[in-house]
């Protein structure tokens, strides 16, 4: 999820920007050289190793439209959704910086955080202006709104043990994934291949973040 990420939604285009990425990831390199077996210290190999852990885990996330450890992220969308809920894909969602929109007149504003609430348990999740406030008139433009937030789990204290009890089916489909990749170290195969029955769908089927739930976002 380095990239930018685009839906088009009843007429509403949402992008996911990923503007600062994870200094951590859920598997670290020892625990990726026990499960491949590897007991050498080639730092090339490391190093290719280390590569493969960021390539199974993102590939995983993106599967199961969810974040792993704390990445900032900015949500664009061309207008405020009609039923004004804004919806922040790939949770779980730890706290949102900034709101700011284009005014009519082509500036910058910044809506005060006092005007809004943040729904963090939900998946998506959430945010909404209070009971007195009114998303403001915006220019029409592509990405007239920004909404920049932080998801996944934070990468100090409790976050990397809640996300390993909370994810551990995907944690698993990364090691399957990762050990795949290894073992195979091309695009194509001289023999035929099957996934393994019980793989990484199975361990993420019931791990997904429904992406149909952000069409409720129109």
């Amino acid at each position: 999820m380095g990239g930018i990420y685009t839906r088009h939604l009843e007429g509403v285009r949402w992008d996911v920007t990923t503007t600062t990425h994870p200094t951590v990831e859920p598997i670290t390199l020892a625990q990726a050289k026990s499960h491949l077996r590897y007991t050498g210290t080639d730092a090339a190999e490391e190093a290719y190793i280390s590569r493969l852990v960021v390539a199974s885990r993102l590939t995983i996330e993106e599967q199961t439209n969810r974040t792993f450890h704390q990445t900032a992220r900015t949500l664009t969308l061309d207008r405020w959704p009609r039923h004004v809920t804004v919806l922040l894909p790939y949770p779980p969602i730890i706290s949102v910086a900034s709101v700011k929109y284009y005014d009519p007149d082509g500036a910058q504003q910044t809506v005060s955080s006092g005007n809004y609430r943040v729904i963090t348990t939900a998946e998506p999740g959430r945010v909404e202006p209070i009971s007195t406030f009114a998303w403001p008139t915006i220019q029409t433009r592509a990405a007239a709104i920004e909404v920049a937030y932080l998801s996944g789990y934070i990468t100090t204290a409790g976050g990397p043990a809640d996300m390993a009890a909370a994810r551990a089916q995907s944690i698993e489909a990364v090691y399957l994934l990762l050990e795949h990749w290894y073992r195979n170290r091309a695009a194509t195969a001289d023999k035929m291949q099957y996934p393994i029955g019980l793989g990484v769908d199975a361990l993420t089927c019931n791990d997904r973040c429904n992406e149909h739930l952000m069409e409720e976002m129109r």
